[in-house]
């Protein structure tokens, strides 16, 4: 009753944490159960602001741990909610709680898979998952990548035929030197990516690609040593 009363935002927001630490235990959370339709609900308002949002799918990704639970989430549009308001650019422990809850009602859950790919917005997990600023939301992107090709072909090929994931941003991913936890999902997502037919192909792409670039700053890194030589004399 209190979720559907109108409040301020931080009581919003804390009532919906508290929901997310009850359903922890496997007691409450049976007895939770009808705060699935009011906050999946809730995501879909227009405006609603993001740090409301996230604490709902904060409470959603701990409620949602059956396919019952999912199913009626997934019926009232929550997955194309989340990706949006991952589009309005939250915060990133925001944006993880939004794609986090994305990944619980899309693994080993064909209806919630489908919901994703007839969302048209499954390009912002990967923006997410490209994004350099923020290692543990890349993991996390990667991870739900990685779960939802395990599951489906057609994402797999989506990824390696129609995105630049190979071409341009994974191989940052697989750095030695960088987050030994982002080595490893991109490592797992890679050994995904593989068992589709072009991926040969796409890799050796990318890598032609990345040289010419570090060419073009080799060069550009050159001429500006030329430059400063010639102001200097």
């Amino acid at each position: 009753e209190k979720l559907r009363a109108p409040t301020g935002k931080q009581n919003a927001v804390d009532l919906r944490l508290c929901i997310r630490n009850l359903a922890r235990n496997p007691a409450f959370r049976l007895r939770l159960s009808s705060v699935v339709s009011t906050i999946a609900s809730s995501l879909k308002a227009e405006g609603i602001q993001l740090d409301i949002a996230a604490a709902g799918a904060a409470a959603l990704c701990n409620v949602c741990c059956d396919n019952t639970l999912k199913m009626e989430a997934v019926k009232l549009d929550a997955i194309r909610s989340l990706l949006q308001n991952l589009k309005r650019s939250p915060t990133y422990t925001a944006a993880e709680d939004l794609l986090a809850c994305v990944g619980v009602l899309t693994a080993n859950y064909p209806p919630g898979m489908e919901a994703l790919f007839n969302s048209g917005d499954a390009p912002v997990i990967l923006a997410c998952a490209c994004s350099s600023d923020h290692a543990s939301l890349q993991v996390l992107a990667l991870e739900v990548l990685s779960d939802l090709c395990s599951c489906s072909k057609s994402f797999t090929a989506w990824l390696v035929d129609d995105t630049e994931l190979l071409q341009q941003h994974l191989g940052r991913c697989l750095s030695l030197d960088g987050d030994q936890q982002l080595l490893r999902v991109a490592l797992q997502l890679c050994n995904k990516l593989s068992e589709h037919s072009s991926f040969p192909e796409k890799v050796q792409k990318g890598e032609k690609e990345e040289e010419v670039e570090n060419e073009r700053r080799r060069g550009k890194r050159e001429q500006r040593k030329e430059d400063k030589s010639l102001q200097i004399q």
